[in-house]
């Protein structure tokens, strides 16, 4: 977490912006080098008033990008013209992207009704240039690879670099930077009079790229920022090409708003935009507001909302073209006032962490451990006669001490309460500050104390199945481990993972009816935006469930183990690393590597979202850190979901550290034949390691 002083907002200074700018600057993650440009010219064809160029430049080693440059075509010799970025709209209409901004869709193609409004800024006397956003026109999968994932593809280029210690929004400001070189290059270009412009996710651009490069001296953001926090709420978007993480940690977008001061921003926004909520927008741009008045440049930053939905109308550019006019032209702000405009952030470096305990709690484990309620709540309980005597009960245990928080502070500084910000998004996402176990025992209830494993569900579209199918209340009978588990004298616990039936985050279920995957997903992604994971918040609940366990007067406090299967086996497994009171822990599945997954094209194994963790060694190192304590596997050769060239690179790091702590008996892998599935024998064998 930034480690920073809480300065009043009233007398905000340009070490306090400068401290807050370098750590979402580190936040970005790792970026390429800045190559050769190379720029080569394709095209140029007269348009009459109006030039357009096409061009193809490198935007980092053996990456190439074609784009347009549009400009007046009367310049008088030696005049220098300011220049605009335009950055085209989201939309997931992948299929297209420059083509926006320049109106060269193929015939037949629905145009929106803006299109073509690079060409309207060029005879405003403008040097216009724009490129494809990655995934999008000549960068998207379809045109790169003829693969056609309409949009799980970027969710696969997202993935991929948080997985490394990267992030979308860095590749993409990086990429908008090298546009910037393009311009800065030109004879025909003022270099000190720079914009950026966009709608949507142009908007979103434009935002990433002020903060970026401090080129960039005046931006037009049109529907594209709002508090993440208010986006969150009303369940509006999730996705990578906008997330930093950790930036709700930071004091949400009005934070990294401010560190753009002294340039000139001008945010406009619809009254009924869907995805940009107004009160959101409103909450950015106040506290946004109190950093620019306290360095004296109060009118560089405007809010203009109109009344309407998500739009980007004649009269709507209009506005932005008159503050880019404005700052580029009538009243251009002075490159010394600017006194952070040298420094860019690239190239940096990918951040690693050491492979011990300590290095994956950096990593994935930085909940600190919660002690839940002392009193837990029994909501109900009863006995099932079958498939086999248990008496149930429904307990209810505190995982989170502190109340549910709205995320409008009026303060630009970090909270200083660590935990605040995970209360934050925790209740933005309908996560309650408590979970709902299934605790059964056999009947009648045998003296003394006795062996406690919690079994954790698989996670099967569309999210129904969880922990009602490990006490065959639901779903598939042959995983249902509770009742053999009884018989054998344990006290078993199931809970739901997060999306997963009674914990389906019930906001994205009204909204999204179609899209399912979305309850999981829509989490995934805003975690990381808060500066956690779903991954990190569910290993702290399953530490959470430890506790209670090794509480109860009927549980030996230290024979308690964790099973999983699929998905609830990885999470298992990562739990049982950052908890040492678990015994012994066994997986059905559930293990691969990040990069086996991302080589697999696995868009939706949201709990291996887990920031930065390649670099780290990705799951085989961090697995190998569960040694010398017990752990079993049960692959199968056949697992889709789970690539088996990275369970063998998992499968074989584990050996190497069983080996070196001399416990090789204790690390016991098998791999079994097909496809995921459960029976009898499996199921003996899993209560044979328990017994």
């Amino acid at each position: 977490m930034l480690e920073l002083a809480a300065p009043s907002t009233k007398t905000l200074t340009r070490d306090d912006l400068d401290a807050m700018r370098r750590e979402l600057w580190r936040r970005l993650g790792g970026l390429p080098a800045r190559c050769e440009l190379q720029v080569q010219q394709i095209e140029l064809v007269d348009l009459g008033d109006i030039v357009r160029e096409k061009l193809r430049y490198q935007v980092e080693p053996g990456e190439w990008v074609e784009g347009y440059v549009l400009r007046p075509s009367q310049i008088a010799p030696g005049d220098r013209l300011p220049a605009v970025v335009a950055l085209h709209a989201h939309g997931a209409y992948f299929e297209t992207g420059k083509m926006e901004i320049v109106d060269l869709y193929p015939e037949g193609y629905n145009r929106p009704s803006y299109a073509g409004w690079g060409v309207e800024l060029a005879r405003r006397g403008y040097v216009v240039i724009c490129q494809d956003q990655i995934c999008f026109e000549d960068r998207s999968w379809v045109a790169r690879r003829g693969a056609e994932l309409r949009g799980k593809d970027e969710l696969l280029e997202g993935f991929q670099r948080i997985a490394n210690g990267k992030t979308m929004v860095g590749k993409l400001a990086f990429d908008t930077s090298r546009a910037i070189d393009v311009l800065v290059a030109r004879d025909d270009v003022d270099g000190n009079r720079i914009g950026v412009m966009g709608h949507s996710g142009g908007g979103i651009q434009s935002f990433s790229i002020m903060l970026f490069d401090p080129r960039a001296s005046v931006a037009a953001i049109n529907c594209g920022l709002g508090a993440t926090a208010a986006s969150i709420r009303d369940s509006r978007t999730s996705a990578f090409h906008g997330m930093i993480p950790g930036q709700n940690q930071l004091g949400d977008r009005a934070a990294v708003l401010a560190t753009f001061a002294p340039r000139a921003v001008m945010l406009v926004n619809g009254s009924e935009d869907w995805l940009f909520p107004t009160d959101g927008v409103l909450n950015t741009y106040y506290r946004a507001k109190k950093a620019y008045r306290a360095l004296g440049v109060e009118e560089r930053l405007e809010l203009t909302l109109f009344e309407g939905p998500h739009l980007f109308g004649d009269w709507v550019r209009d506005v932005g073209y008159q503050w880019i006019d404005r700052w580029l032209k009538q009243s251009p702000i002075d490159p010394e006032e600017i006194w952070y405009r040298g420094e860019r952030p690239d190239p940096a470096s990918v951040r690693t962490h050491q492979i011990d305990i300590e290095g994956l709690r950096d990593c994935c484990g930085r909940y600190s451990q919660v002690q839940p309620d002392p009193a837990p709540v029994v909501r109900r309980t009863a006995a099932l006669r079958e498939p086999a005597d248990m008496a149930i009960e429904e307990v209810r245990i505190t995982v989170d001490h502190f109340n549910a928080v709205d995320n409008k502070r009026p303060e630009l500084e970090p909270p200083n309460v660590a935990s605040e910000y995970l209360a934050n998004i925790r209740c933005l996402v309908d996560l309650p500050d408590f979970i709902d176990l299934w605790i059964g025992k056999g009947l009648p209830g045998a003296d003394g104390r006795r062996p406690a494993t919690l079994v954790l569900h698989r996670s099967i579209d569309p999210y129904e199945v969880g922990r009602d199918e490990v006490f065959a209340m639901a779903g598939d009978a042959s995983y249902a481990l509770a009742p053999p588990l009884c018989k054998e004298g344990h006290l078993v616990a199931a809970m739901d993972l997060f999306g997963h039936a009674t914990r389906k985050n019930p906001i994205n279920q009204r909204r999204w009816k179609d899209q399912p995957e979305r309850t999981i997903l829509f989490p995934a992604v805003r975690y990381i935006d808060a500066g956690t994971s779903l991954l990190e918040r569910t290993v702290h609940e399953i530490r959470c469930v430890v506790s209670y366990l090794q509480g109860r007067d009927d549980v030996d406090a230290d024979r308690v183990n964790l099973v999983g299967f699929g998905t609830g086996g990885f999470v298992a497994l990562m739990a049982a690393v950052l908890e040492p009171a678990v015994q012994s822990v066994v997986a059905v599945g559930g293990v691969t590597t990040q990069q086996a997954a991302i080589e697999a094209e696995l868009f939706d194994h949201y709990f291996l979202y887990q920031p930065g963790l390649v670099p780290a060694g990705d799951v085989g190192a961090a697995l190998s850190l569960l040694a010398p304590r017990s752990c079993r596997m049960i692959l199968f050769d056949n697992d889709p979901q789970w690539p088996r060239r990275g369970a063998e690179e998992v499968q074989q790091a584990m050996r190497g550290a069983y080996a070196k702590a001399g416990c090789e008996e204790q690390l016991d892998l098998r791999t079994v034949a097909g496809k995921p599935r459960m029976d009898d024998q499996l199921t003996d064998q899993i209560v044979q390691w328990l017994r």
